[in-house]
């Protein structure tokens, strides 16, 4: 932006080229400022000398009839060109302007539009001089009514055009605008006053650009002298209310196809601001807005547009779209993402319903089932507003913030899983978040398979075959010798029984070793095989010091049920309570031993065999589940 030094010196410099006309300005800030100078060359005084020279008219080929308009110097008529029979508009001076100014003015018109065929530009048929000797031109009569009209009157544009979104139409016309201002561009022209005024909406749709009294070419030479020069064009000109900066005149001259750019984005802020860009209370105000430029965006711009707008309406004009063409190309882009823009509004008006419940859950601590369907359809609407529109920045940012929301409820309702699921749909989740899900998912992996190895080391089916297969030899055993010495020997003997003991702790103690690597792998193996280790092992104490202290060996044999009981009653507790009928077992079998000694050797092998069917009958079962899931793993291969 200029300095405040620079802005005075330029307001000087143009107040000083219209100060005759200051105060018109200021109360027609919408009305054009004709330069000057002219830049009257010789080829355009020739062209004007050949039409003085040539016949007026024929009036007969023109039945004139009601004034269409009129402005400071011309006026338009509605006739009918009897040679074909259609109606056209004949444009002319008023009777009172003779000065060779106007008339060179409005045959400049004629000669700029003449050049430009397309279909967005009013056609020029004929140029001649009527019969008072004043240029007159005839033009393609527009049944319609001008743009700004139709701006500024939603009325008017419903009456005339139906029932649209009107910002998607006149964006839709300001496109077409584009158009015929690109042809000029191709052809050297810069138009220099466009405006919603200066445009035509016919009555079938049709855009016309009109008014090109003010334009100049590019292209030194090529219009022959006709058309004023950009070159050469240094006085202030156009429409105050829509101006590009350059456009306030100077030297050297900065007029290009940019100046027009900028025109371009003046309507199109007036479309979504219902105002020009440039306004003040008096001339100097609206100076230094020109000067200032661009102007502040009215906040019912969208943002896409808004930036459109701004590099549109760029002081500089290298800051600008190159061309008419790129700038229509920045609406039509617009439009397209429109639909994409309309599918994520709608989803984030679900957003505020979304974080309310998050924050609902977050307080009790319980997840909800709507968190998950207002998630749903806020991610359904912003996907496809994505998938409409790729670069949707709003839509993107919408769905990260709903999703990390989400992600941040799962990690606090201890399920990094799920938020690493929910964060793995995003292109770039916070790093934050993804570093705390990280440790959260780490920690309960190792959680996990603590519990994962707690579990194993518990599970009955692990070694279920080698334990049930220990149980049946050391059972048939512990309960058949028992019997048998109850007929053979009748009494226990303290020497038999200290090398019966010791041979069932060696089988015990050779058992495990053979079975080492599969009674190794869960306590509830170690617990049965340190059990009976126990048990044999305490047998020869007792045995031993029962000899030792001269107890009677009856009696020793008869203590050792306790022994049994205890080491039954630990099982039943701490490993598996079904363990009960044998910890009854050997409760009846103390009593039974205690009330007939002489049979102690029968009770004990009975309380044996209880202990070794109650064991049987467990883990029985287990053998053949093992069997079964092994059999269906080998089928899953």
């Amino acid at each position: 932006m200029p300095s405040e030094e620079e802005l005075q010196r330029t307001i000087e410099a143009c107040w000083a080229s219209i100060q005759p006309r200051a105060s018109e300005v200021e109360r027609h800030p919408n009305s054009t400022i004709e330069p000057v100078r002219l830049g009257g060359d010789t080829a355009a005084d020739r062209a004007v000398g050949l039409l003085k020279s040539l016949a007026p008219a024929d009036t007969a080929r023109f039945e004139l009839g009601a004034t269409l308009g009129e402005g400071g110097m011309g006026i338009v008529r509605l006739a009918t060109q009897a040679t074909v029979g259609r109606q056209v508009a004949i444009k002319t001076l008023k009777p009172d302007v003779k000065d060779a100014d106007a008339m060179m003015r409005l045959l400049r018109e004629a000669w700029v539009t003449g050049m430009l065929e397309h279909p967005n530009i009013i056609p020029i048929y004929d140029v001649g001089i009527d019969r008072d000797g004043r240029p007159q031109i005839v033009l393609k009569k527009i049944e319609g009514v001008e743009w700004g009209a139709l701006l500024h009157d939603k009325n008017l544009l419903r009456e005339h055009v139906g029932k649209v979104d009107p910002r998607e139409w006149h964006l839709r016309v300001l496109m077409q605008v584009c158009n015929a201002v690109h042809f000029a561009h191709s052809r050297g022209i810069v138009h220099r006053d466009l405006k919603p005024e200066n445009v035509m909406i016919g009555e079938f749709g049709e855009v016309i650009v009109v008014d090109w009294g003010i334009a100049v070419s590019l292209r030194d030479g090529e219009s022959e002298g006709r058309i004023p020069q950009a070159s050469q064009s240094r006085d202030m000109a156009g429409t105050p209310a829509y101006m590009a900066p350059e456009m306030l005149g100077g030297d050297p001259p900065r007029l290009s196809e940019r100046t027009d750019v900028y025109l371009l984005g003046s309507m199109l802020f007036e479309i979504f601001a219902g105002r020009p860009p440039h306004e003040g209370n008096d001339l100097r105000a609206i100076l230094v807005s020109v000067l200032k430029s661009p102007p502040k965006m009215t906040t019912k711009l969208p943002s896409e547009l808004a930036r459109v707008c701004t590099r549109a309406m760029a002081a500089e004009p290298a800051d600008r779209y190159e061309s008419a063409e790129e700038f229509r190309i920045a609406i039509e882009e617009y439009l397209e993402h429109r639909g994409s823009m309309r599918l994520a509004e709608s989803a984030q008006s679900r957003l505020g319903d979304l974080f309310e419940e998050i924050d609902e859950c977050g307080v009790t601590g319980k997840k909800s089932p709507r968190v998950y369907e207002l998630y749903r359809e806020c991610r359904f609407g912003l996907l496809a507003a994505i998938d409409a529109w790729a670069d949707n920045a709003a839509a993107r940012g919408s769905l990260t913030l709903a999703t990390t929301r989400l992600a941040e409820l799962e990690l606090a309702q201890k399920d990094p899983q799920a938020a690493a699921t929910l964060l793995s749909e995003l292109e770039e989740p916070p790093p934050n978040l993804v570093k705390k899900v990280e440790q959260a998912l780490s920690e309960k992996n190792a959680e996990s398979a603590r519990l994962e190895a707690m579990q194993r080391d518990l599970d009955p089916m692990i070694g279920s075959r080698t334990r049930t297969f220990g149980t049946l030899v050391m059972g048939s055993l512990w309960t058949g010798l028992p019997i048998a010495a109850q007929f053979l020997i009748g009494k226990p003997d303290h020497d038999i029984g200290v090398v019966i003991s010791i041979f069932f702790l060696l089988v015990a103690v050779g058992f495990g070793y053979w079975a080492r690597e599969s009674m190794g792998k869960t306590s509830l193996n170690r617990t049965v095989f340190w059990a009976i280790v126990f048990t044999m092992l305490s047998q020869v104490g007792i045995r031993v010091g029962a000899h030792l202290a001269g107890i009677d060996a009856t009696l020793s044999m008869t203590f050792h049920f306790l022994l049994w009981l205890a080491c039954a009653g630990f099982m039943t507790i701490f490993v598996d309570r079904r363990f009960a009928p044998m910890t009854v077992g050997y409760m009846l079998g103390f009593w039974a031993a205690a009330a007939w000694p002489d049979y102690v050797f029968l009770v004990a092998g009975l309380s044996h065999g209880v202990l070794t069917i109650n064991t049987v009958w467990l883990w029985a079962p287990l053998v053949q589940k093992s069997r079964e899931t092994e059999n269906r793993a080998e089928r899953a291969l």
